[in-house]
C-alpha cells in the first residue's frame, strides 16, 4: 500500500479557509494518507492568556507539568478537532488520534539539544509507531489526523515536535511521500525566488547563511531525514505547488 504522509503546521492548522481548501484538494487522493498537525502558537496564546511566559530550548518548548496539561488539551482537543471538522465537512474521513491510542506513537524523554544535556520537562522523542493500527484505519478509507502528543515509555504524556513525528510515522509507514504543507509555495533561494527544487547539501548551506530560517528550518531538518530513510518524494509547501527536497 503506497501512502502518503502530510504534516500541517500551526499557522495552517489555525486558517479555516486554508484547512476548508485543503479537505477540497485532497478530496479524492489517489493514495490514502495520514495528516499529522501542529498548533504551538495556539498553545503559547493559551500560556499568554493566562499569565505564563513560554520558554524555548532551540526552538522547543520547554514542558512542566502545568504546559503538559494545556499542551494536550490545546492540541488533542481544539486543535485536533477543528481539523477533524474541516476535512470531515469536505468529504473526507477523517477521525481524530494522539499517541496514547492504540499506543500510536511512543516516546522517551528529550535530554539533550544539538548534543548539549538540556532540561525540557515533558518534552519526548518518538521511539516507536503502532504502523499496523494506521494501516487498519487506512484499509478501512479512513484518515487519521494524528495530534503529536505521544505516549512515553514511562506512562508519562510527552510534548513531541510535529515535524519529527510526521517523520517518524513516514518512516514507520515506509511512505511513498512526505509533505510538510505550509500556507507559501515552498523554500525560497537567496534572491526570493520559489524553489522548484533543493538538495539536502544546498539547504544545509541556505541554513548556515541564513537564507533558511525560523519555522522553516526543522521543516528542512525534517525533510532531510526523509530523504535519507529513502522516501520517494519528500516536499514543503502546498498541495498543489511545492519546493521538492532531493538528495
Amino acid at each position: 500500500m503506497n501512502i502518503d504522509v502530510f504534516k500541517l503546521g500551526g499557522g495552517e492548522s489555525d486558517n479555516q479557509a486554508f484547512l476548508a481548501q485543503l479537505a477540497r484538494n485532497l478530496n479524492g487522493h489517489p493514495r490514502p494518507f495520514v495528516i499529522i498537525h501542529g498548533g504551538g502558537r495556539e498553545v503559547a496564546q493559551l500560556q499568554n492568556r493566562l499569565g505564563i511566559q513560554p520558554s524555548y530550548v532551540a526552538g522547543l518548548r520547554v514542558t512542566d507539568g502545568e504546559t503538559l496539561k494545556m499542551v494536550e488539551m490545546v492540541l488533542v482537543g481544539s486543535v485536533n478537532k477543528r481539523i477533524v471538522r474541516t476535512l470531515f465537512s469536505g468529504g473526507l474521513r477523517a477521525v481524530g488520534l494522539s499517541g496514547a491510542d492504540m499506543g500510536l506513537l511512543r516516546a522517551t524523554r528529550k535530554t539533550e539539544v544539538k548534543g548539549e544535556p538540556a532540561d525540557l520537562g515533558f518534552v519526548g522523542e518518538i521511539s516507536g509507531v503502532n504502523s499496523a493500527f494506521l494501516r487498519d484505519l487506512l484499509a478501512q478509507g479512513l484518515v487519521p489526523v494524528i495530534a503529536p502528543v505521544a505516549f512515553g515509555e514511562d506512562g508519562h504524556a510527552y510534548n513531541v515536535n510535529a515535524d519529527s513525528v510526521a517523520l517518524a510515522v513516514a518512516k514507520a509507514l515506509d511512505a511513498y511521500s512526505l509533505t510538510f504543507v505550509t500556507d507559501v509555495p515552498g523554500v525560497r533561494d537567496g534572491s526570493g525566488q520559489w524553489l522548484d527544487q533543493i538538495t539536502t547539501d544546498a539547504a544545509q548551506d541556505a541554513i548556515q547563511q541564513g537564507v533558511i530560517r525560523d519555522g522553516m528550518i526543522p521543516k528542512i531538518e525534517a525533510a532531510t531525514g526523509g530523504v535519507s530513510a529513502g522516501i520517494a518524494r519528500v516536499q514543503i509547501g502546498g498541495i498543489e505547488r511545492a519546493t521538492v527536497v532531493c538528495g
